[in-house]
């Protein structure tokens, strides 16, 4: 629809008819036009001469003046490209005096006014905070012309202010602006009433200042604290009436990481009043908070390295704890999240604070040196932060903290007497997360006492209770919850630090326990399940006796229950494991090997088999095997001769059924694909001499079957998900099996629809080929045979470009397929032998490279474009790949440019920084590649995307000018530049 040039009045009067017939139901034909005025030349006079007469008292003139002033705030994202540069000045002048004028109307047109007038301000480069809060009267005017910057700079609302000069001016203007700025939100100019809106605006102005100090590399970026610091007692005040919104200051305060005497002076008595004022409030609010503590400030000051009282937040974390774990079988995620507060304090002592990128490489673009300012800086410069061995080992605090969680843990992870499958698998799913807590605390304070006494003094409790006192009665009916938690929090920690001497001390109690088997369930299996992973820990000369104690308790000796099974099943195989590969080698245990071979074959026939059995199943024969003295030729003799013949006569009674089965469950043949793959050596071995290679060769005819001839399961993908592992295992164990795993994956993938399986086993297969022992040349010609013919047969099927997930394999397969090592020599594939010969297939690639711009566009699966961009980026190459004659990437560029160009368009996902990096890194390497083919290419592509002007205009000098920005700023103003771009396509509406 085109609107027709016309005078202004007459415009003016069809713009009123259209809005009101737009918000009587007209938004078809309506709203089309309201969205091509916005666009159109005169827009800008024809809202302004609407809104100059002040606020409207009747219907139309309110709907009409709303519409004005989004169109306003709208144009003024792009302020400098609406208006000539001589007025630009002026019209803003007129935006203050309509917002004057508005002030005390209707906010959905006042709010836009502000809008409107801080992006102008902006763009000019005069955006000032006196301004701000002189441009009116009205308290909410003033609170939201404050808060505009802080998004129009930083947030996803941001101009695309792609001029280095205009975000350096803007992030200066709101560093000098915080003193006066503090004070209104802080001081007594703030409205009583007021104080959670002013919160939220000071939450902001703290996050865009610490952003903004990555512009100013000379700012002083004590003096924000500082101005907090001095209304200290007028923060406190606010944080008791508005805990909720002061939660979000104390965030952005704990995020600041180069003050440390300033920042606690400020953060000590704020956490500890809003510790206090938050009793009342929903623990889930606390928890980023905490997190971001455990990243910094806290274990630094349980350390000693910073002024903060570290055990009122300690405390405030069992807090947090307590509330997540009131309930876990109703919300797993709340406890996950509290839990990861104490991994992520773990992690930070050990690891250390490091300084964010963009900081680090602002230093080093001063030389690592900023100018002091005129006041002295009362901290000293925090580049990073780590604990040494000593403060660690030394450290009482940490064996405090150590001691409370463990005690909180045994509290609050018991399993209640009420508790049903369902409840034993959530609590179980938990216990999962604290393991992995406790592993890292583990790294920490394995010397310590506390470590000792948290493998040693549980478990010793548990004997306590099963012993029942004096008579010896066992535990009462309301004990064996913590009689079951003691046990597993000692298995847990054991298992944690296997070789430590309380570890082993712990594992050996282990044989005085055979009285968990009185215990009720769900007790009994959790017991059981726990005493074999504390058993697992114990030391070698007890490996045969525990070993036996363990093959007593079973968890199918115990229950039938599937749940509890999938649960606790491949726990138990894979305590097993560990226990018998503490055997001696070559000393042979036949009563363990037999009885282990007899329990992972004890599942029969094998569709009683849950989802963890092949897995469980792979692990109890490792487990004979090491009980065989690791000897795989006698391993291999049993499976032939006792497991295989039962083994194939399921495998063929389920292909016979399978034909007459809707989503047939391939459980035989997953069985006995498992059962193949423990005769594997653990090392690639050369040759035709090791025991496995005659059953895998023996047994190829199924492997076939399953990726050829057998029906699929549309749920499963099994057989062939199972034969595509199987392939990948054999390959690189025993890699004399190469040629015949390539050709049978490349008829497969030929034959199948969506050869997902295929593709990602023959991605697997490429990236563990062991050379040696294969030779690399060799292995890399059948490679890339397999791959162009599997990729190439791919590309031409009409049904690829609609599956994301195959897409995403084929590109996936392709990036690893053309890494590039200039740096490290053999870190390609194949010894660097296998990308030169696919760079020699360049028709290959040319339609590699014009699938991806054909497809790019209407992918809007992130992992599907990431998958895309990562391979173009691998094939830029070195300056002889460059200058080759023929280049395929040389003469794809403009196709590439008009794929990259209508996704950047289109495709909302790039509005993300993660996803939209990879799109970036591929713009950047081939503008370095080819700097005036890929400009040219740019334009071509950003004219076929149909880009406004604007975006064009920007796009294209950002990119040409992306040698004078930091990589993350550069980066971020892509960003805006792409959601600018995104709102210039979305149909604007009232």
């Amino acid at each position: 629809m085109t609107i027709a040039a016309s005078p202004a009045a007459g415009l003016a009067a069809e713009l009123q008819s259209r809005v009101n017939m737009f918000n009587a139901g007209d938004e078809k034909y309506s709203g089309a036009w309201l969205v091509e005025f916005q666009r159109a030349d005169g827009a800008w006079e024809v809202c302004f001469e609407a809104l100059r007469h002040g606020p409207q008292s009747e219907c139309e003139g309110e709907l009409m003046q709303e519409f004005c002033a989004q169109t306003l705030a709208r144009l003024a994202r792009t302020f400098p490209s609406r208006l000539p540069a001589d007025v630009q000045r002026c019209t803003r002048d007129g935006l203050q005096a309509l917002l004057e004028m508005h002030a005390r109307g209707p906010p959905c047109v006042w709010k836009q006014l502000a809008l409107a007038l801080a992006s102008a301000d902006l763009w000019l480069g005069s955006w000032a905070a006196v301004d701000a809060l002189a441009a009116s009267s009205m308290p909410a005017v003033c609170f939201e012309l404050l808060s505009l910057p802080t998004e129009l700079l930083f947030c996803d609302r941001a101009l695309p202010l792609s001029d280095r000069c205009l975000r350096q001016s803007a992030a200066s203007a709101l560093l000098q602006g915080c003193p006066r700025v503090f004070d209104f939100l802080l001081g007594g100019e703030c409205p009583a009433g007021q104080e959670a809106r002013a919160m939220t605006v000071l939450a902001s102005w703290l996050r865009a200042i610490r952003k903004s100090l990555r512009w100013l590399p000379t700012g002083d970026e004590t003096m924000p604290l500082r101005c907090v610091a001095s209304h200290g007692q007028e923060l406190i005040t606010m944080v008791r009436i508005a805990p909720a919104e002061a939660i979000e200051v104390a965030q952005q305060l704990v995020r600041w990481k180069l003050c440390d005497e300033d920042l606690a002076a400020v953060l000590q008595p704020f956490l500890g009043c809003l510790f206090d004022a938050s009793a009342g409030l929903d623990q889930e609010r606390m928890l980023p908070l905490l997190g971001d503590l455990a990243a910094n400030c806290w274990p630094r000051a349980a350390l000693g390295d910073f002024s903060l009282d570290w055990q009122a937040v300690a405390a405030q974390a069992v807090k947090a704890l307590e509330w997540a774990l009131a309930d876990v079988c109703d919300e797993t995620s709340d406890a996950e999240a509290a839990l990861a507060v104490w991994q992520t304090f773990a992690t930070t002592v050990r690891d250390g604070v490091h300084l964010p990128q963009e900081i680090q490489q602002g230093e080093e673009a001063t030389g690592g040196e900023r100018p002091q300012p005129m006041r002295k800086r009362t901290r000293t410069r925090q580049v990073g932060w780590q604990a040494t061995p000593e403060q660690i080992s030394a450290s009482q605090e940490l064996s405090q903290l150590f001691g409370l969680l463990v005690r909180t843990l045994l509290q609050l992870l018991r399993l209640p007497a009420w508790a049903n499958e369902d409840t034993v698998v959530s609590l179980w799913t938990v216990r999962e997360t604290a393991r992995s807590l406790l592993e890292s605390w583990g790294e920490l304070l394995d010397a310590s006492q506390e470590w000792h006494e948290a493998a040693l003094t549980p478990v010793s409790r548990v004997g306590q209770l099963l012993a029942g006192g004096a008579d010896g009665a066992g535990p009462a009916p309301d004990e064996w919850g913590e009689a079951e938690v003691s046990l597993w929090l000692s298995a847990t920690v054991a298992a944690c630090r296997p070789g430590h001497a309380a570890s082993e001390q712990a594992a050996g109690a282990v044989l005085g326990l055979g009285q968990i088997d009185a215990a009720p369930q769900p007790w009994r299996i959790m017991m059981g399940a726990s005493s074999c992973t504390l058993a697992s820990a114990g030391p070698q000369e007890q490996t045969a006796v525990l070993a036996r104690w363990m093959l007593q308790r079973p968890p199918r000796s115990c229950t039938e229950s599937t749940a509890f099974l999938e649960l606790f099943e491949l726990a138990y195989a894979e305590a097993m494991e560990t226990v018998c590969s503490k055997f001696p080698s070559a000393v042979v245990h036949v009563d363990t090997g037999e009885q282990l071979f007899r329990l992972a074959f004890a599942t029969w026939p094998p569709s009683c088999f849950h989802q963890n059995s092949a897995e469980a199943q792979r692990r109890l024969l490792r487990a004979t095997w090491f009980a065989m003295g690791s000897d795989i030729g006698l391993l291999c003799q049993a499976i032939s001769t006792k497991a295989l013949p039962l083994l194939l006569q399921e495998v063929d009674a389920e292909a016979s059924s399978a034909a007459s089965e809707v989503d047939p469950p391939w459980h035989a043949v997953q069985a006995l694909f498992s059962t193949l793959a423990i005769t594997l050596p653990a090392e690639p071995t050369a040759g035709t001499d090791h025991p496995g290679l005659p059953l895998w060769r023996q047994h190829w005819n199924y492997i076939e079957a399953a990726l050829l001839r057998w029906p699929v399961s549309s749920s499963t993908d099994q057989p062939a998900q199972a034969a595509c592992t199987a392939l990948v295992s054999a390959v690189r164990g025993l890699p004399a099996l190469l040629p015949e795993a390539l050709r049978l994956l490349t008829a497969s993938a030929a034959q199948s629809a969506l050869p997902d399986a295929q593709v990602g086993a023959l991605r697997d297969v490429a990236r563990g080929a062991p050379c040696p022992p294969l030779d690399a040349t060799t292995a890399a010609g059948l490679l890339k045979e397999a791959i162009t013919n599997v990729v190439g047969n791919l590309l031409l099927r009409a049904e690829v470009p609609q599956s994301p997930q195959t897409v995403t394999g084929i590109f996936e397969l392709l990036s690893d397929a053309m890494r590039h090592s200039p740096e490290v020599a053999g870190a390609g594939l194949c010894d660097d032998r296998l990308r030169p010969m696919l760079v020699a297939e360049q028709g290959f690639l040319s339609r590699c490279l014009a699938f991806v711009g054909a497809v790019l566009p209407e992918s809007s699966s992130a992992e599907a474009a990431r998958a895309m961009m990562v391979f173009v980026s691998h094939l830029v190459g070195d300056r002889e790949e460059l200058l080759a004659k023929n280049n395929p990437l040389a003469s794809s560029l403009p196709c590439l440019y008009s794929g990259i160009a209508c996704a950047l368009a289109a495709q909302e996902h790039l509005e993300d920084l993660e996803n939209l990096g990879d799109v970036a890194e591929t713009l950047c390497r081939l503008a370095d590649a080819f700097p005036a083919e890929a400009a040219a290419a740019l334009a071509g592509g950003l004219d076929a995307a149909q880009a406004p002007a604007t975006i064009r205009e920007q796009l294209l000098g950002h990119v040409s000018r992306r040698g004078e920005w930091q990589r993350g700023e550069w980066l971020e103003e892509l960003k805006q530049i792409v959601c600018e771009w995104h709102s210039e396509r979305r149909k604007y509406m009232p």
